[in-house]
């Protein structure tokens, strides 16, 4: 989620304190209140910024103003808190059957691993590292988990070596806290916030919830609802996105 945040930002065409608060805000709700919720279920799961969300922003929140977006947000989280609150994300993941949720699921990642295979061929300099460090650490220890740890390693040093270090320059500072600037624009409401809903609501959580089930968990979907509703909140008084399970 990390280079399409950063991508979104920077074609939203915000300035840097706004890019700056949006970043921080958002990754650091994600740890706490991640932190929290798995720490109080016992379960693994967690609060994070939805990729499908970003994607939407950046096609169809060009026309509208950091401050409309953020009302539209905070719009999100309020009725996710509600229908939590209601105990009607119960009701909701209990209407669709998990092989649905699931399918749909495997769906919404089969691009991404599409597009991941067809770079494994065509940006071989940077994949045969990968594959190379991963296959190398999978036969030194017979172990997938260093293997993974291998191939990032390894990825990172010939990406660094192929294109050189990424410029960093003032990114690394502490962020301007502050409340940004909210306005609740019906416009921005009907054309980012309902689809925004749908994505979190309606479509991650859901499919969150149907996973945990089918992994054997005892699912507390209100109280997970709610989680996700109180990180959008707190995300868009900060200037960030919707959040999702």
């Amino acid at each position: 989620g990390l280079p399409v945040q950063v991508g979104v930002l920077a074609q939203l065409d915000l300035t840097t304190a706004e890019s700056s608060r949006w970043f921080f805000i958002t990754w650091m709700t994600t740890g706490v209140f991640s932190f929290g919720l798995a720490l109080f279920t016992r379960q693994p799961v967690s609060v994070n910024l939805s990729i499908p969300v970003m994607i939407f922003l950046a096609g169809a929140a060009g026309g509208f103003s950091l401050p409309q977006i953020l009302g539209a947000n905070l719009v999100v989280g309020m009725v996710a808190i509600g229908l939590s609150a209601l105990k009607l994300t119960e009701v909701f993941s209990r209407l669709v059957p998990p092989q649905i949720a699931l399918a749909v699921f495997a769906g919404s990642i089969l691009a991404f691993m599409v597009k991941t295979t067809g770079l494994a061929v065509t940006d071989i300099a940077v994949s045969g590292p990968v594959i190379g460090g991963y296959l190398l650490g999978l036969t030194a220890t017979r172990s997938q988990l260093v293997g993974v740890a291998v191939a990032a390693a390894v990825g990172f040093v010939s990406a660094v070596l192929a294109g050189g270090a990424p410029e960093i320059g003032n990114s690394v500072a502490m962020p301007e806290m502050g409340f940004s600037a909210i306005e609740f624009s019906p416009v921005a409401i009907i054309a980012l916030g309902i689809p925004i809903l749908v994505l979190t609501v309606g479509v991650a959580n859901i499919q969150a919830l149907a996973l945990l089930r089918s992994e054997g968990y005892r699912v507390k979907a209100d109280c997970y609802g709610l989680a996700a509703g109180a990180t959008t909140v707190m995300n868009a008084l900060g200037g960030g996105q919707a959040a999702a399970l």
